[in-house]
């Protein structure tokens, strides 16, 4: 660095800088957050990823530690001031990397409730309980080409994350034999009961340095802070069961650290520093083809019919149609600041120090939908009795969406003539199912919340406390304050086995209907707050017991819970308002549960790793009413190989 300053190179200064301030991403797990829980036999510990991330490749080996003068990049194919030839350009390698995992996971259930289909909640008297025992996997590929001469930071590298039997089910549950006896060819049915591609190219980008940062674009991962509002679904974060989803946004991103670049042009001093700044844009919707997927319009010839074939979409077949009606296009426009220090510490590798927040302003002007997305995160370990003694935890994100949509068919009401003409498309006579815009505005005040305190020895042993909220709504369909409370933390931030992931997840879809998906809980932590007690101990070295304990209180009684709130003449009748739930109120206590684990790891970079888990859970107050049995238990197991 001081060679190049002494040379008078402003633009190595800055190249230089953009090894650093752009290329720290593969050492610090998406430049943005920390170690990939994948990589970490003892996930949930302190791999969970505190700063906001974008798409991550999936479990690879440690990197190596982040020298304290850092070497100069080579120059960049495009620099002003590289004298390289073309022979030695060619010496710049292209390598070929291949991480990923395979995991197949049993489980073993009894009581589980089964729903009637019917929206409106369960069926009087409560929903029958079955036993389950079925099995699912999966096998992820993360790809990746990079050029450079340093395999961590590359100049230039594109990714992939390729899904193989995502979370498909053991099995024939397609009926491809006739006679179930005889089935011995497996379906491609997943745990959701859709029938998936045996192959999937999940997501693809291309990230690659600039003189000050670094750029990503295409379809990639999503990961902020703990993962409670966007979770990328990468690796083994989760104690209590596998994250099965994933977000992912088409995006363009651009990363740097701003200290950094400052420090670089006025000291000559290109170390990486802690702040980090990110600006994106995200395509969400480009052409929405109708309200409904399968709508009665034929592009080819123009007609419209009552029941039109499977496939039939609302969409135009003529050049450049579907990209040019700019009004219905949904997006979204992203800003992160963050302070990530996981070396605050050197004398002891397990502290890290990350705070931070970001923005989302998303839009669609044919709905007039204006949300604004905000979120506030922190993750502290850090030892004030010295590098020997306890270590004190401390984490938490705070996140909201607020704003109004005419976009909400559910709770915004009838359509209205939105005033669209065939040249937007397909004649739609003016209605506005062509564009989903409702006639009322509906607002949004939405708010969910998870924070973390505990103490710990290194990975030898951890004791921790979690408190989580996530707002209801006592009336989601036509509330007379047409404002919508009511959204899931991401159902890949697990808590617990059966409470959230199992019984809740179903009471939502047989409340709400298989036409409003949207609405389900698919397994998050939904209309509830929720204490969460946490212990882990290390038994030897790959070996470790986790234990846990939970209790869940609704936060407002709904249509989910239609004999609690008195809907069915329940125990609130003479409340003035049977909906609004009152901390620890004994008509809104969902129950208890309580999970037990053991997972081993072994081998090179702990490349197999084992999980057996087991939860018991108790219904009460609210929730029993809605189940025939209060008592749910499960088993489950899950290998894993990860390189």
């Amino acid at each position: 660095m001081n060679r190049l300053v002494r040379a008078g190179s402003w633009f190595g200064v800055i190249l230089a800088v953009a090894g650093v301030a752009a290329t720290a991403s593969a050492q610090d797990a998406g430049m943005l957050g920390t170690a990939d829980a994948g990589v970490s036999p003892d996930a949930g510990v302190d791999a969970d990823i505190v700063g906001y991330q974008v798409a991550e490749p999936e479990p690879e080996p440690d990197p190596e530690p982040i020298p304290a003068e850092p070497t100069p990049m080579p120059s960049a194919p495009f620099s002003a001031s590289s004298t390289a030839t073309p022979a030695a350009d060619a010496a710049i390698p292209i390598r070929f990397e291949l991480h990923g995992y395979y995991r197949a996971r049993l489980v073993w259930a009894r009581n589980v409730p089964v729903a009637d289909g019917a929206p409106g909640g369960m069926p009087e008297g409560g929903a029958a309980g079955a036993f389950g025992a079925y099995a699912f996997m999966r096998l992820r590929l993360d790809p990746a080409i990079t050029y450079g001469t340093d395999p961590l930071n590359p100049i230039a590298a594109a990714r992939f994350q390729i899904d193989a039997l995502d979370n498909v089910m053991f099995g024939d549950n397609a009926r491809l034999q006739s006679t179930p006896l005889f089935g011995e060819t497996p379906s491609m049915t997943d745990i959701d009961g859709f029938d998936v591609q045996p192959f999937r190219l999940r997501r693809a980008w291309l990230e690659f340095l600039l003189p000050i940062g670094q750029l990503r674009v295409g379809r990639q991962g999503s990961q902020g802070a703990l993962g409670i509002l966007f979770n990328d679904g990468n690796g083994f974060r989760n104690d209590w069961g596998d994250a099965q989803y994933g977000t992912t946004f088409d995006r363009v991103l651009f990363a740097t650290r701003p200290l950094t670049i400052f420090n670089a042009l006025t000291k000559g001093d290109a170390r990486p520093t802690p702040l980090i700044l990110a600006i994106g844009h995200d395509w969400l919707v480009e052409n929405p083809l109708g309200l409904e997927r399968y709508a009665p319009y034929n592009p080819d010839t123009g007609d419209t019919t009552a029941n039109p074939p499977p496939g039939t979409l609302l969409r135009s077949s003529l050049p450049f149609q579907n990209a040019l009606n700019g009004r219905n296009n949904v997006t979204q426009s992203i800003l992160v600041l963050a302070w990530n220090d996981p070396k605050i510490n050197p004398l002891r590798t397990t502290d890290e120090l990350s705070f931070g927040a970001f923005g989302v302003y998303r839009a669609q002007n044919v709905t007039s939908s204006n949300v604004y997305i905000g979120d506030l995160f922190w993750k502290t370990r850090l030892s004030p009795f010295g590098n020997r003694g306890l270590q004190l935890i401390f984490n938490g994100e705070f996140e909201t969406i607020q704003g109004t949509s005419n976009g909400l068919a559910a709770i915004g009401g009838n359509f209205v003539d939105d005033g669209t003409s065939p040249g937007d498309g397909p004649d739609c006579g003016g209605a506005s199912p062509c564009t989903g815009r409702t006639a009322e505005a509906v607002n949004a005040n939405i708010w969910g919340a998870v924070v973390q305190a505990g103490v710990a020895m290194d990975k030898k042993w951890q004791a921790m406390l979690e408190f989580g909220y996530s707002s209801g709504d006592d009336t989601v369909f036509g509330g007379a304050d047409r404002t919508y409370k009511q959204r899931p933390l991401n159902p890949d931030y697990h808590v617990g086995l059966l409470m959230y992931q199992v019984a809740l997840s179903v009471l939502t879809a047989d409340a709400y209907g298989a036409g409003a998906r949207a609405l389900w809980s698919r397994g998050g932590v939904w209309n509830s707050m929720y204490w969460f007690p946490q212990f882990r101990y290390q038994i030897v070295s790959g070996v470790e017991a986790v234990g846990a304990f939970l209790l869940a209180w609704a936060d407002t009684l709904n249509e989910a819970f239609p004999t609690a709130n008195g809907l069915r003449g329940g125990p609130r009748p003479g409340n003035p308002n049977p909906a609004q739930c009152s901390p620890f109120d004994p008509d809104c206590f969902l129950g208890w549960e309580a999970d037990l684990a053991l997972k081993v790891s072994w081998g090179e970079n702990d490349i197999l790793r084992w999980s057996t888990e087991f939860g018991l859970m108790n219904a009460a107050g609210a929730l029993a009413p809605e189940l025939q049995n209060d008592l749910l238990w499960t088993l489950q197991t899950r290998i894993a190989m990860v390189f």
